[in-house]
């Protein structure tokens, strides 16, 4: 028998994701002090007696606190005394290993269910607990698929999303399909989905051929106690032409950047610990419900919005490399797909390890390039870059064409020496040029070049004007004499100090360090907002140095998330650590 229900639309509020700006602004700041504490922890306990375990049992429990990964990940899988009471909570009876005897020589078994778990969980049946929602099953695998599921439970709830499911085609009954032509979008569809449901757990699995005893769905619920800060728990992953993949992924967005890279760090009961896990998953059903699916994002990004959401919730994910799901394949995202995401998350850089990124523009991504509208809380959007490099380039070819001399002045040259680059956080550039060549700039005067440079704002009393790159501008104050012209060996003054500057070589001061630390004084190479911000005047000292305000709003280029001091986190050094060139950004 077969029942077919083809859903009307609902007519309610459309919903969306949590729209987080910020994607896990404290709960990475949390983590990150974990690491660093672990660290120290390990570093410790290399020195064996030398440090009282004391001081490392409490330092231990620290990190736990601030990252529950750490705890949960001591939990021993294999004796009873390790399973603690978390998992005595679980709807499902732990396992306990065998030995290695018990599966030779293929080792399909190993571990069985533990003899003291309770009547109760052992005879509560499977469908009480767990929903299954299939999405995009292709119809040649959706009888296959659904056998599977009905030899392993006659009365699971089965929820199918397809557009394209005949009545005659199915030869095992469903608790209902809808017809996903119906729906906007793919988050209104499954949010809908999940409305349905009526257990506590669901699993979502999209694209499925076949559903076997690999899918060991009793354990994917023990590992979800109802106390547990685990929300989400996934296995590994075989598609048709055999290539298999554990699927665990981390995830950070810092500086515009989203970096997604492979691995784990922490593991507990045989399984990593993952930012981002691969379908087919078990969730706990409130999680869908706390944590719902954007509503305005295309399906091939729509999971990987959601992690990013959880992560910013502090829902942990699990993925056991034992368990395995049987798939037709992933869709790999495409620019356009990872667009959207992009544009909600605000970043202009994507990058998956090992090789492959994505950038946008910052008119793709509707981002503001005035420094006003950012740099007092925020670091400036890294596609503005661009623009600052492009102008500093065409300057330096002019200047060799012209034999027209120049040097970085002020906080520009203060940002070359500290970052390599341009502050994040300045309102503008500052250059120093030959006078002479000032009428030549002037004659130009409101003229724009092809990519939107321009010159304004001169004043000829002192030979100063401003390049417009065209939305943020870089002062030029006209000298008689530059410094390389002044204090190098008189040998080498006509092969002025050339700096690294957003992949360029651009012309400093003839000893930039000297200069940077003479004008701005103690404390010069750490940070401070520009001077404007903190009330001071240009020739103030540096007293805000390694000091950031807060911030109005959750952000990820919030500039309290960040060191007051130090490089890396900054550009380019950041995007040189990932194996990154200005002509990728």
């Amino acid at each position: 028998m077969v029942v077919m229900i083809e859903k009307k639309k609902k007519k309610k509020k459309k919903k969306k994701g949590d729209a987080v700006q910020g994607n896990g602004d404290e709960y990475s700041f949390r983590r990150d002090i974990a690491r660093e504490l672990l660290e120290l922890s390990i570093k410790l306990h290399g020195r064996g007696e030398s440090v009282n375990n004391e001081v490392r049992l409490k330092l231990n429990s620290v990190i736990g606190r601030l990252d529950p990964r750490y705890s949960l990940s001591l939990l021993d899988v294999r004796t009873p005394d390790g399973d603690s009471s978390v998992y005595d909570q679980a709807d499902t009876c732990r396992e306990v290993y065998l030995d290695r005897k018990q599966g030779y020589p293929y080792y399909q078994t190993g571990f069985t269910v533990s003899p003291d778990c309770p009547n109760f969980k052992r005879e509560t049946p499977i469908s009480k607990l767990v929903s299954i929602i299939l999405l995009d099953t292709k119809g040649t695998y959706l009888n296959t698929v659904i056998k599977g599921i009905r030899n392993y439970s006659r009365d699971i709830q089965i929820l199918v999303a397809s557009g394209n499911i005949q009545r005659t085609s199915l030869n095992y009954t469903l608790s209902y399909a809808v017809n996903e032509e119906i729906y906007n979008t793919p988050g209104n569809l499954l949010n809908t989905m999940v409305g349905d449901v009526k257990t506590p757990y669901v699993l979502i699995a999209k694209d499925l051929t076949h559903f076997t005893n690999y899918s060991r769905v009793e354990r994917l619920v023990h590992l979800l106690p109802k106390s547990s800060p685990v929300g989400v728990a996934a296995g590994s992953t075989r598609n048709l032409t055999g290539h298999w993949k554990q699927g665990c992924q981390q995830t950070d967005i810092r500086n515009y950047l989203l970096h997604i890279t492979h691995g784990y760090l922490h593991s507990t009961q045989d399984c990593m610990f993952c930012d981002h896990v691969s379908d087919p998953f078990l969730v706990k059903t409130e999680v869908l419900r706390k944590v719902t699916f954007d509503e305005t994002l295309p399906f091939q990004i729509l999971f990987n919005d959601w992690f990013l959401q959880l992560k910013e919730s502090g829902i942990l994910a699990v993925t056991c490399p034992d368990i395995m799901f049987f798939i037709n394949g992933e869709e790999e995202p495409w620019h356009e797909h990872w667009l959207a995401l992009a544009r909600k998350m605000q970043i202009s850089r994507i990058f998956l390890s090992p090789n492959k990124h994505f950038k946008f523009t910052c008119e793709e991504l509707s981002l503001s390039c005035d420094p006003w509208d950012w740099t007092e809380h925020f670091l400036l959007p890294t596609c503005c870059f661009e623009q600052i490099r492009n102008t500093l380039s065409k300057l330096h070819s002019f200047a060799e064409m012209k034999n027209m001399a120049y040097e970085l002045d002020s906080g520009s040259q203060l940002a070359a020496v500290k970052l390599q680059g341009h502050s994040p956080w300045d309102l503008d550039g500052d250059l120093q040029y030959n006078s002479k060549f000032y009428e030549h700039f002037k004659i130009h005067n409101g003229s724009k070049s092809q990519s939107g440079i321009y010159f304004d704002d001169f004043m000829t009393e002192y030979k100063k004007f401003k390049i417009f790159t065209p939305k943020i501008y870089i002062e030029m104050w006209g000298m008689d004499t530059l410094s390389s012209s002044l204090f190098l060996p008189e040998d080498l003054r006509n092969t002025p100090t050339l700096m690294p500057v957003m992949g360029l070589w651009i012309r400093g001061q003839a000893n930039p360090g000297l200069y940077a630390r003479n004008k701005y004084g103690p404390n010069h190479l750490k940070h401070a907002l520009f001077y404007l911000f903190n009330n001071h005047s240009e020739w103030d000292e540096y007293k805000t140095a390694g000091k950031w305000p807060s911030c109005p709003k959750k952000h990820h280029a919030c500039v309290n998330r960040y060191p007051g001091d130090g490089s890396v986190h900054f550009t380019p050094h950041y995007f040189y650590n990932l194996g990154i060139t200005w002509d990728d950004i």
